[in-house]
């Protein structure tokens, strides 16, 4: 009998600590080897004064920030001593007992072999292996400033986080529970819709399937509302709409016209104050009309007619404060019945976001905020704005938005619920903040799953005690607004390591001076959070390299590359998801030393030195430019003079020709009697007329620009020796370079040249008495010599040094040579003969005798 006793005992014992496990008011995490910790055993923690928690393991101390373990020069932590415990459950014995805490409440925790049990208001509640989750034994306790608790096991670090929400479950399924439609009658009394469970009702924490008439047990309820009369109405995914009257009645409400899937499908209804029934289908609206028949509702929107849109889903119906009608739709966007039968659509160019409308919601103040899936909209008469994660929200997709009694707005989402002030919105707006400060509830308050449901029509209910209840993917969660402590404290944010060109700099705060050459700069920072660490955010700045703060991230690290030489200030500051932002770090100083090009006086002698050579390269500039247009001018005058001397000669040759054929034609026809004097005066035409075309012959070879040339030169003078010489019955003998490099000589030095080298011929035919003339012209360099040699008579000595030597000939002689610079030298040679050498400095431009002066 005592054995049976025993077991009994032994079996409530067993039985009352399940029901009041830890687990019903705490979630509990793990941190074990995998995520760091260099030993599981945990024997000591503690909450420092700066943030951090302590870790000692058997050989280790450790630093934790919420995300990573950093190993630390040992030191000893202070445990609180421990408390003398007297009732203990019945099976924890004294000896096993490791450790204690109390809390300032009151509250007392046991750390056993076995397990962890807590005493509060009379009772134990307790957590074990047999739970599923606690590694066995545990060594320590810590409470940090978030009141989690914190458990040192050999099995790691456990953290106990106090439960904000409750998620209630039907127990129906084994697998999640998605929610698809509630509507609460009172705190008591709730009637719930399940993805193929069909309908429950009954308390939250007891909910039963409800028989609804002939209504399937497993369809899919996508739609509750409680009419003002009693009736319940209850919309399905394709089975229609169904109605149960206060006296239990039940009836499918059909469609006035047969035919069709409009009614099929319910994803929305409202009552409105006129009492009229409004019911989002999946292919459009529709209402309940008097005779209890479903119709489509006809309106015109400008000049488009509803029966002419496509059918789209509507997803979500309000009625406003002065009676307007809103309809979500999913694509053809937001149309509003006004109570003056006016009827008005909204889409994108009207303030819109550009996804599809979810949820609407008209708070106290009669602000209408839209939910959607590109974010929050709030729309208060003419102002429209929009709020997306970049402000600070925890998901695009908005799935259900409620007012508490305090009239702060409670936002459900695929990321959990987040509990939002609207005096946020009202700072970012004013452009004081471009990040809200939100309380954000997710799986670490209790949630089984963060996902809100809201497609299929599921709307979050507000009971009249003030608590909050909101459909999701797993179970209902239920929210006591008053009972959600405020928003943390900021978090205090530390700069931990520096690195430079991917190397660990020796840094123990202050200023820090790079290693010169390194200008990729790592650095590290990191804030104790430990209530959701990975959702930690921070925003960073490098002063002289930074405009201005970078956008909030998650990121723990930033990377700038390539910085130029200069003294950078760095500051970070950081929010937990549900705290205002930190201040800023003091400044750390990052000094990056100037390579030497880099250096100021390198800069002064390279700036003096460029402008220097800048100074250089302009006046180089300007004198070429200056002497360009000098040889311009002087290549115009060249060509003056050119046209000159050519008009003189034409003048001088062709003139003088043509009036000495005009008087010999005149004698000619004077002399028509006299035959032989008509003969002579003709011959002279003949010759005079044959002297003109070599002189025209001449003009003309010498402004050809091809004959610019020495070989063209001394062909010419060749080819005339030789005709003229042979003319004059005398043996010519040249003696010419064989082949003469290919010098340009202008028109006039060729010109002159050969008018001295025929000067010269004339000469000695007329007056050397010679039977032989030798031409002979060398090059040396560009010195062009030609030499005359005959082997006549000789100059008379008078004609050389004498009186004789300023007669015309030698004066027209001399004055061609100085014309190109040329030389002249009249020799007698020794045994007979004369000898002429003229001789003249062929210039490098070809424009002629200028360039030779």
């Amino acid at each position: 009998m005592s054995l049976v006793i025993r077991l009994f005992a032994l079996l409530f014992a067993v039985t009352a600590a399940a029901e009041t496990s830890l687990l019903s008011n705490f979630t509990i995490r793990r941190w074990g080897v995998e995520d760091g910790l260099p030993e599981s055993r945990v024997v000591a923690v503690e909450q420092g004064g700066d943030g951090y928690l302590w870790c000692a393991t058997p050989n280790y101390l450790l630093r934790f920030d919420g995300v990573q373990f950093t190993k630390m020069p040992a030191r000893q932590l202070t445990q609180p001593p421990r408390a003398a415990v007297t009732n203990l459950p019945t099976e924890v014995t004294a000896d096993s007992v490791t450790a204690t805490m109390t809390e300032a409440d009151g509250t007392l925790w046991v750390g056993t072999m076995h397990g962890v049990y807590r005493w509060q208001a009379g009772a134990w509640s307790d957590l074990t292996p047999r739970d599923g989750v606690f590694p066995c034994d545990a060594r320590c306790f810590a409470l940090d400033r978030e009141n989690n608790v914190w458990i040192g096991t050999s099995g790691g670090l456990l953290r106990l986080r106090r439960k904000r929400v409750t998620t209630l479950r039907s127990g129906l399924s084994v697998s999640s529970e998605s929610v698809t439609a509630l509507v609460a009658d009172s705190p008591s009394s709730f009637h719930v819709g399940l993805a193929g469970l069909g309908l429950l009702a009954g308390a939250p924490g007891a909910l039963r399937p409800a028989q609804v008439g002939t209504l399937r047990a497993d369809t899919t309820v996508s739609s509750l509302l409680r009419g003002g009369d009693g009736t319940l109405w209850i919309g399905t995914q394709g089975d229609g709409l169904w109605r149960r009257r206060p006296d239990g009645d039940v009836s499918l409400v059909r469609l006035k016209e047969r035919g069709g899937m409009m009614g099929r499908g319910i994803s929305a209804l409202l009552e409105d104050r006129n009492g009229r029934l409004w019911v989002g289908t999946w292919r459009g609206l529709m209402q309940v009309n008097d005779a209890g028949a479903l119709v489509p509702v006809s309106y015109r929107v400008g000049e488009m007619k509803s029966a002419e849109k496509p059918l789209d889903m509507v997803h979500s119906l309000l009625e406003d404060r002065t009676g307007a009608v809103w309809v979500a739709y999913q694509d053809f966007g937001l149309v509003c019945f006004r109570p003056e039968n006016r009827v008005e659509r909204f889409q994108q160019k009207d303030g819109l976001p550009d996804g599809a409308i979810l949820v609407l919601h008209e708070d106290s103040a009669g602000v209408l905020w839209i939910g959607t899936t590109r974010g929050l909209a709030r729309w208060r008469g003419t102002e429209r704005h929009r709020f997306t994660t970049a402000n600070g929200l925890a998901d695009d997709v908005i799935l259900q938005i409620l007012e508490d009694d305090a009239g702060d707005l409670w936002i459900g989402t695929r990321r959990g619920l987040m509990r939002v002030r609207k005096s946020e919105f009202e700072e970012i707006i004013a452009g004081r903040k471009t990040v809200m400060a939100a309380r954000q509830l997710g799986l670490e308050a209790g949630m089984a799953d963060e996902e809100c449901t809201g497609r299929l029509g599921a709307r979050a209910a507000k009971t009249v005690c003030g608590r909050l209840w909101f459909p999701t993917m797993d179970g209902i969660v239920v929210v006591d607004p008053k009972k959600i402590p405020g928003p943390p404290d900021p978090p205090r944010v530390y700069v931990e390591e520096i690195h430079a060109n991917d190397g660990l700099m020796p840094w123990r705060g202050g200023d820090l001076r790079l290693p010169m050459g390194m200008r990729e700069v790592e650095i590290f920072f990191t804030a104790p959070v430990f209530t959701a660490p990975e959702r930690a955010h921070f925003k960073f700045q490098l002063e002289g390299h930074d405009t201005d703060w970078s956008r909030a991230s998650t990121d723990r690290s930033v990377r700038y590359s390539r910085l130029a030489a200069g003294t950078y200030r760095f500051r970070v500051m950081a929010r937990d998801r549900d705290s205002a932002w930190s201040e800023p770090t003091p400044p750390l100083t990052l000094i990056v030393p100037p390579f030497f090009w880099e250096t100021a006086w390198f800069i002064w002698v390279a700036t003096i030195t460029t402008l220097a050579l800048v100074i250089v390269i302009v006046r180089l500039y300007y004198r070429r430019r200056g002497m360009r247009e000098l040889l311009a001018l002087e290549h115009a005058n060249v060509l003056e003079r050119e046209r000159a001397r050519i008009a003189r000669d034409i003048h001088d040759e062709v003139g003088a020709g043509l009036t000495e054929v005009a008087m010999l034609s005149e004698l000619a026809h004077q002399d028509e009697a006299h035959p032989v004097q008509l003969r002579e005066h003709l011959d002279g035409i003949f010759r005079r007329a044959h002297a003109m075309i070599q002189s025209l012959n001449e003009i003309v070879w010498a402004i050809n620009p091809v004959n610019d040339t020495l070989e063209s030169l001394l062909s010419y003078i060749a080819d005339f020796a030789q005709e003229f010489l042979g003319a004059a019955n005398l043996a010519c003998r040249l003696e010419l370079p064989p082949d003469p490099p290919p010098l340009a000589i202008s028109s006039g030095m060729r010109h002159h040249l050969c008018l001295a080298v025929k000067e010269v011929l004339h000469n000695t035919v007329k007056h050397a008495g010679a039977t032989e003339v030798h031409l002979s012209v060398t090059l040396a360099g560009r010195e062009l010599t030609l030499a005359i040699r005959d082997n006549g008579r000789g100059f008379p000595a008078e004609a050389v040094s004498g009186p004789e030597a300023g007669r015309d000939g030698l004066t027209n002689l001399r004055a061609r040579l100085l014309e190109v610079r040329g030389r002249l030298l009249q020799e007698n040679v020794p045994g007979g003969g004369s000898r002429t050498v003229l001789s003249v400095a062929i210039p490098t431009d070809a424009t002629g005798m200028e360039d030779a002066r």
